[in-house]
């Protein structure tokens, strides 16, 4: 009987995004981090962040307000109409304000 070898934790990366919630942003939503399945039909990054308020609650109050925070894909400033992939990091940083 042939041995298969068994998907690698980087075989299952690549079909999905790793996500980073940093300052503010996510201690609101109660994560720093999780990998994301790529959600059918994302092609931009705005597409990953109305899949994400989809989950309801606070995720789609905090991530509504898009003046709020910056994106970044792959260590690279982005935006909304920035392409996405498999196997991208995504970063959701909080804007810092001061007085």
């Amino acid at each position: 009987m042939p041995s298969h070898p068994s998907p690698s934790k980087t075989d299952s990366q690549t079909d999905s995004l790793h996500l980073l919630y940093f300052g503010e942003l996510g201690e609101q939503l109660g994560l720093q981090s999780e990998d994301l399945p790529l959600p059918a039909g994302c092609q931009q990054l705005g597409d990953v962040l109305a899949a994400l308020r989809r989950r309801g609650g606070v995720w789609d109050a905090v991530l509504g307000q898009p003046a709020r925070f910056r994106l970044a894909r792959n260590q690279h400033w982005a935006d909304a109409s920035s392409p996405v992939q498999a196997g991208d990091e995504v970063a959701i940083f909080s804007l810092v304000t001061g007085g």
